[in-house]
């Protein structure tokens, strides 16, 4: 039987040397946080479900339910112009199917200082080239928060009735969007270009046609510029044919702003990645920067990590009772010093990958 903690570590190791190859550095941080943390910003969390318990000193802490908000909390944007961090961390928080509380590991990417079109290019990259890592199927569904909150800031109406439009955009629910929109009195074009904006669902090229009708001021502007640009930089990493302009992936307006994307592959019925820029979670904490990231969830992976094998090797060295010890070892280190990833096994395992096979038993065939 297939460990699974073994596919875990082997598709960890597979993100970790991925993030590290373009210069991201590891982030540790500590199981727990005062209560506060979570409590200030719930509307941030996924659920707002967060394990507490009273320190010994009498302080409130909690497991964390979430990463970036420790970083956010941990990091100095003084210290360097552009920080670029990796985590792979244990969380803690419901399940989506058991509904009980759950250890789940969170491996993710933040981007943190002077943030310029490169920066966010790159990230975006990262997080395609994640979804590859678990499947060559896969789509990164990207939006651009300036489209729905200068539309809805155009309607005019309370912060609290936009939260509920932007609710019903996110569920791409176009009926509820026209309803919001009358009671509240919003103008039948600006309704009409905010059911609009929810219907898009198309390749780059498709979309910004789209686009040019929802451009209605220098912020939207803005916006389709920084969309043109990241299109150039993404043709040129052979990923944009995996992008679909996708304007019902938003999140809360009063955390990010600019881009949001969201990651499916193949097999899995929900979001495995999501991600996005947001400044304003930044300047809640008064530190003047910006930020990106995103974050991958291995409970949404469980299926996924059960089937599919992340146990790939350069070199399978098969030996058996008769094999010389001493040859087997001299080979294992000579290829190990050389940077390459080589097991040793006496048979080999069901669905394990390998690159050159190197038989000391003498009577099989490869």
């Amino acid at each position: 039987m297939r460990n699974k903690v073994t596919t875990e570590e082997s598709a960890l190791y597979s993100f970790k040397r991925l993030y590290s190859s373009y210069g991201y550095t590891s982030f540790k941080m500590n199981r727990f946080e005062e209560y506060d943390l979570y409590a200030n910003n719930k509307n941030f969390l996924i659920s707002d479900n967060v394990i507490t318990f009273t320190d010994t000193n009498g302080k409130l802490l909690a497991l964390k339910p979430d990463v970036t908000l420790s970083i956010v909390k941990n990091t100095d944007p003084e210290k360097a112009p552009l920080q670029k961090l990796f985590y792979s961390e244990n969380v803690y928080r419901v399940a989506s199917k058991t509904h009980e509380y759950k250890e789940i590991m969170q491996v993710g990417l933040e981007c943190i200082g002077k943030l310029d079109a490169y920066a966010c290019a790159e990230v975006i990259t990262l997080a395609a080239k994640s979804l590859e890592l678990l499947d060559s199927d896969y789509v990164l569904d990207l939006s651009h928060m300036s489209f729905a909150t200068q539309l809805l800031q155009e309607a005019n109406i309370p912060h609290s009735k936009k939260a509920e439009i932007m609710t019903y955009i996110g569920e791409k629910n176009l009926h509820m969007i026209t309803a919001a929109c009358r009671e509240n009195g919003v103008s039948e074009e600006l309704t009409g270009m905010l059911v609009h904006l929810a219907s898009i669902y198309e390749t780059p090229d498709k979309a910004f046609s789209e686009l040019e009708m929802l451009n209605i001021n220098e912020e939207t502007e803005k916006a389709l510029m920084e969309l043109r640009q990241l299109m150039a930089a993404l043709r040129s990493s052979g990923i944009i044919e995996h992008i679909r302009f996708d304007f019902s992936v938003i999140s809360d307006d009063r955390y990010y702003n600019g881009f949001t994307f969201a990651g499916y592959i193949h097999g899995v019925p929900r979001k495995v990645l999501s991600g996005g820029r947001y400044d304003n979670l930044m300047k809640k904490f008064k530190k003047d920067c910006g930020a990106i990231g995103f974050a991958i969830y291995f409970d949404a992976l469980e299926q996924l990590l059960a089937e599919k094998d992340f146990n790939e090797v350069d070199t399978l060295i098969l030996y058996d009772g008769d094999s010389d010890i001493s040859v087997l070892c001299a080979q294992v280190n000579e290829l190990a010093a050389s940077g390459k990833k080589v097991t040793a096994l006496r048979d080999i395992p069901k669905g394990l990958k390998y690159k050159n096979l190197l038989d000391l038993g003498g009577n099989r065939n490869g």
